[in-house]
């Protein structure tokens, strides 16, 4: 919960200091001159052919300081005799603004129209460029603190680029003026892109990110709805933690700042740290540091709380300063510690893999491990390819982003892998079941043949019978105080099953479900499963009154939930009608192979089924024998399932059939057994009767459904009183 908190924090920084970024606009304007050019330049730049101009056109510029970063246009044009010739030896200092004189000849007999990249990561760029008409100029601005609507080209904005058009055969000189604001040097370059490849390299930026970004995209929703349909905090670190990745690679690839104010590319760094955050964070719940490796999961939260906390620093640092250097250079620091520490713990978790038995468990550290280092190989192998420029940008960013795939690819592998373990360790729970309820059976059935064969010996003596007979009663005081423990726990697995009815009633809603079972083991169950069919979400919910109670009343339980898993979960059926024809072709199938014994089996279970459709207002129903009860306002319907019950030794053709019900809000469903209705009580000791049981209903819907709980529990309570409980009970309502 204080990790959340944090996380909170910390993007609330984020917005206020991205509440900042946006500059006031300026509108692009014609400047006239009170003087003439000097049109005699000492160098030119010719442009010779059609394709891409791969020099740098700075080797035959003119350069000027303005370290007040006061000079206007006009007072530069006065002054442009002063201008000296660029050479490599030139420092940009990042407190003064520079001007640059550039002349380019267009010796080729057509019109042409080219971008020409000014250099990256620029603040202020101002170009201004000669128009036809004597002594006029065309103001272009770029750079990343200049407002999107004033930038003469809004694409690719960490590379500055403006457009510029030549006539045939013509010359013209070019002044730009370079000025950073954020203290961090000033990377200027001048190249010419012919139009059309620029908009191919756009076209093509656009696609290949668009994919990319859109599979990252699609994984950060669907591990943050798993997360919500589970409760499990893995999913919501994992997506939190691809959600910072695609940020980070929105603003690496300049995607982010087209169309926005560029302020926002000061943030990579920050998207930086909260991805390695949102790492540890996922590392700590995929592989229960906390639980296998005490020591080790105790350096890991230290390492979250610091990220958290220079990211912290560096936002309100930025809000006051605006000093991007220092905080680039303290959150490089703060990278490569925090990488170095995730070498170290990469290095840990391999080392334990040898002295760690259980192999699910290492196949989970081999799945993060490997996932990890596709991430740093892709990362170190794209790094170094920039840095010592043995490839184009584009070549270092795919390896970037395939170390980025094949993590995310590994991470999801595990992450099924880890769902497949849940699945196989609650599918045990539910074999021990069985087993235990087996050898329940198998032991009361062999108490009652030694009882039979005991009481014929007792019949020969009276002394020996008496004798006998008390050393068989304490024998039955030990058998039956271990079969009570059993039982006990039995009921226990049951419980497991079933699931938490509090968990169950926030699942559902505003609801309520009341379950009473008559021994210490049910009959009766309940049972909530959601699914996805055809990119449609569907709850399923299941209220089933099986033959019997006691232990073999809750075999059928077990033998219910058990296919009902199957039916919906594997084989994603979501139809109620459906449901039950799948049903009770398996219960009938079990019951039938169990009479092959020569016993008469009568084994089934009454249930409804209500299935509601997610994104609508619509359910469906179908039911069993029992019915559904539904009311709306002062309008009360009870919908009659099926005169068939779930298996049972009925040679009759069964037929079940689905009613589809549009609801509104308000509407309150109830799902029960016959257990409550069947009660014996009250003052004459009659039947509580379903006509008394649905007026009850009727007269607290409009209760809160906790209250209506409370009232019925004391209901049966009273009406109960001294009398034995006839059956199990257990009644569901669920106000939509």
């Amino acid at each position: 919960m204080k990790l959340l908190k944090l996380i909170f924090f910390t993007f609330l920084l984020f917005l206020i200091a991205y509440s900042t970024a946006f500059s006031q606009k300026e509108q692009v304007e014609i400047v006239d001159l009170d003087v003439s050019l000097d049109t005699t330049p000492k160098a030119a730049f010719d442009i010779k052919n059609e394709k891409v101009i791969q020099d740098s056109l700075l080797n035959d510029a003119f350069i000027y300081l303005d370290c007040n970063q006061q000079l206007s246009f006009q007072e530069i044009v006065n002054l442009q005799n002063t201008f000296v010739k660029y050479s490599d030896t030139v420092t940009w200092n990042p407190n003064c603004a520079y001007w640059v004189k550039i002349t380019i000849n267009n010796t080729l007999p057509h019109e042409y129209e080219w971008v020409l990249n000014l250099g990256k990561d620029l603040n202020l760029i101002d170009v201004f460029d000669p128009l036809p008409a004597l002594n006029q100029y065309a103001h272009k601005r770029n750079g990343i603190f200049v407002s999107p609507t004033d930038r003469n080209i809004d694409e690719m904005v960490s590379q500055a680029k403006v457009r510029v058009n030549f006539l045939p055969k013509s010359k013209k000189t070019l002044f730009i003026r370079y000025q950073n604001i954020n203290n961090r040097p000033i990377k200027a370059d001048l190249k010419l892109i012919k139009k059309d490849k620029f908009e191919e390299d756009v076209k093509y930026r656009n696609l290949s990110q668009g994919i990319f970004q859109g599979l990252i995209w699609i994984m950060v929703f669907y591990n943050f709805l798993i997360f919500v349909l589970n409760r499990e905090r893995v999913y919501l670190y994992y997506s939190l933690y691809l959600l910072g990745t695609a940020l980070f690679l929105m603003v690496m690839s300049s995607l982010a700042l087209d169309g926005v104010n560029g302020e926002v590319f000061h943030f990579i760094w920050y998207f930086a740290g909260l991805c390695v955050a949102f790492y540890f964070m996922f590392m700590r719940a995929f592989l229960k540091t906390e639980e296998l490796f005490p020591k080790l999961d105790k350096g890991i939260l230290w390492a979250i709380r610091i990220q958290f906390g220079v990211v912290a620093f560096v936002m309100l640092y930025y809000i006051l300063t605006k000093n991007v250097k220092l905080i680039a250079i303290l959150y490089t620091y703060s990278i490569v510690v925090q990488s170095a520490f995730i070498l170290v713990v990469l290095v840990v978790l391999v080392t334990r893999i040898r002295k760690n038995k259980d192999k699910n468990k290492n196949k989970l550290i081999y799945f993060f491990v490997l996932g990890s280092l596709g991430l740093i190989a892709g990362a170190v192998t794209g790094n170094l390819l920039n840095w010592f420029e043995l490839a184009p940008r584009a070549v270092g960013g795919a390896f970037v982003q395939v170390g980025i795939v094949s993590e995310i690819l590994l991470f999801s592998m595990g992450l099924g892998y880890r769902m497949k373990l849940n699945e196989k360790e609650k599918q045990t729970a539910q074999e021990n079941l069985i087993i235990q309820l087996k050898e329940n059976e198998s032991l009361q059935r062999t108490l009652n043949q030694e009882l039979e064969q005991k009481v014929q010996e007792r019949t020969q003596e009276i002394e020996q019978q008496k004798e006998q007979i008390n050393k068989k009663n304490h024998q039955l005081e030990e058998t039956n105080k271990k079969m009570t423990d059993s039982i006990t726990y039995a009921a226990r697995i049951q419980a497991a099953i079933l699931g938490d009815i509090t968990q169950l009633e926030e699942e559902l809603g505003n609801a309520f479900i009341l379950f009473r079972p008559r021994d210490i083991v049910s009959g009766d169950f309940y049972w909530l499963k959601k699914i996805e069919v055809e990119e449609k979400s569907y709850k399923i919910f299941v209220v089933a009154d099986c033959t019997g109670h006691g232990v073999p009343g809750a075999f059928m339980t077990v033998m219910g939930v058990d296919s009902l898993e199957e039916i919906v979960r594997q084989e994603k059926t979501w139809k109620p009608d459906q449901i039950l024809y799948k049903l009770d072709k398996r219960i009938t199938a079990a019951t039938t192979q169990r009479q092959s014994t020569g016993r008469q089996i009568r084994d089934g279970m009454d249930i409804v089924i209500l299935v509601f459709e997610e994104g609508t207002n619509k359910a469906y129903f179908a039911g069993a024998k029992n019915p559904l009860f539904h009311i709306r306002g002062n309008e009360h319907l009870l919908t009659k399932g099926s005169t068939s019950a779930i298996g049972g030794t009925s040679k009759k053709e069964k037929s079940f059939s689905m009613h589809e019900i549009t609801y509104q809000k308000g509407d309150v469903f109830y799902l029960y057994s016959d257990g409550f209705q069947d009660q014996f009580g009250g003052e004459k000791g009659m039947k509580y009767m379903s006509k008394l049981f649905r007026e009850k209903l009727v007269a607290i819907s409009n209760f809160p459904m906790a209250t209506q709980k409370e009232i019925l529990d004391k209901e049966f309570v009273e009406w109960k009183g001294t009398q034995s409980q006839t059956d199990d009970v257990i009644l569901a309502g669920i106000r939509m």
